[in-house]
């Protein structure tokens, strides 16, 4: 568009030059249609915004590693001056805190114009889909206008479901006090006796004591007051950083994937559990007594965002009065083990995964009751691993 523009100055200058050169009337008329040339086509180009529509449209769900189309539509009655939009497709991972830029540039030849753009998602999270810097352009390449931004659209992308075996022995599910083994389940038993907590994101909102929560000014959440208790946690906590470098989209996808797969593989053995996730600085866990919960839990964590560096939710979970019920932790972080698994108890029997970027070999060591493991990325999605716990 700038050599369009050069171009085009320079015939007005030579015409220009010709005028004071001949002094011919014809010459002077030409310049004038020149000068007013591409002050016309701003307002017709005006006129052509008025009209447009432009619209962003992909499928609700995709998988990690997927191919994904993504549907852009530019729509109007009419073109008279309009001939090309140019604009920047952003792309947001809010889970893995990632941004990719896409630059688009739509020729507009029919009254409704439709172009479908291949992506593939490196990583899983809520994704957000936005164009943004939008400016149409004349048929000539004279003048351009921004134009209002669309609505974005939303994705939700799941983690790749990982090849995993795992086997537990029966002290891990869930027990009560001084009694046999029991399932921890909620009721809504009004005779129930219920304890209060803060509200945490993922909570169901029919559980809130609305007459509480009006009187303390913030949201309190009813939990029955049973003695039921799960000795196993799954903690997810991989950050942004692992250390001083940045772990990549596909390396936090995978871990994302590992402990989802580590639930759900618990879940077909019967084993109740908790599973954790710290984003926001707070420990976001959750039960997983049954599918549905396992579905909703994955829901909520696809639209938080990972911490800034690994190692925060041991410190959360260490803080948490539900560290004195737990047995056996299920640890899952990505890049390279945080110091902070340093504080965790030796006589604590603990199942450490550390997935590591680059690498052939899978590396085991042990500390007290627990067991460290080093996972290659591509190792992790290529082998089938049986993982006793």
């Amino acid at each position: 568009m700038k050599r369009v523009r050069a171009v085009y100055s320079t015939v007005i200058l030579i015409t220009a030059a010709l005028f004071f050169w001949s002094a011919r009337v014809y010459v002077l008329g030409i310049l004038a249609m020149e000068l007013v040339f591409p002050v016309l086509l701003r307002l017709l180009l005006f006129a052509d915004r008025r009209q447009m529509q432009i619209s962003i449209e992909t499928r609700p769900a995709s998988v990690a590693g997927q191919n994904l189309s993504i549907y852009l539509q530019v729509r109007s009655s009419r073109w008279i001056a309009a001939g090309m939009l140019e604009a920047v497709l952003e792309v947001e991972n809010k889970l893995l805190g990632a941004m990719e830029t896409i630059p688009v540039t739509i020729g507009l030849s029919k009254r409704a114009v439709a172009v479908y753009l291949p992506y593939m998602p490196k990583g899983c999270g809520q994704t957000e889909i936005r164009l943004k810097q939008i400016r149409c352009c004349d048929i000539m390449g004279l003048n351009t206008v921004t134009v209002e931004t669309p609505k974005p659209a939303r994705v939700t992308v799941y983690p790749e479901r990982l090849p995993l075996g795992v086997s537990a022995d029966s002290s891990l599910s869930g027990f009560q006090e001084g009694a046999q083994q029991t399932i921890s389940r909620r009721g809504n038993d009004p005779s129930e006796v219920f304890e209060l907590r803060e509200y945490r994101p993922g909570d169901d909102v029919r559980s809130i004591h609305w007459k509480l929560s009006g009187k303390t000014e913030e949201f309190l959440v009813k939990e029955s007051s049973d003695t039921s208790h799960y000795s196993t946690m799954v903690l997810l906590d991989a950050g942004l950083m692992a250390g001083t470098r940045r772990c990549g989209e596909e390396l936090l996808s995978a871990a994302v994937g590992l402990a989802l797969t580590f639930s759900e593989k618990l879940l077909d053995l019967g084993v109740l559990h908790y599973i954790g996730l710290p984003a926001c600085e707070r420990l976001h866990f959750r039960q997983i007594t049954e599918q549905a919960e396992y579905v909703k839990m994955t829901d909520t964590w696809m639209g938080l965002t990972l911490e800034g560096q690994a190692g925060e939710g041991l410190k959360l979970f260490l803080a948490d009065p539900l560290y004195s019920s737990c047995r056996h932790m299920i640890y899952i972080t990505a890049g390279a083990f945080p110091t902070e698994l340093d504080m965790i108890p030796v006589d604590m029997r603990m199942t450490a995964i550390c997935i590591q970027p680059d690498g052939d070999e899978v590396r085991v060591t042990r500390k007290g009751l627990g067991v460290l493991m080093e996972i290659p990325q591509e190792r992790l999605k290529e082998s089938v691993y049986n993982i006793a716990i």
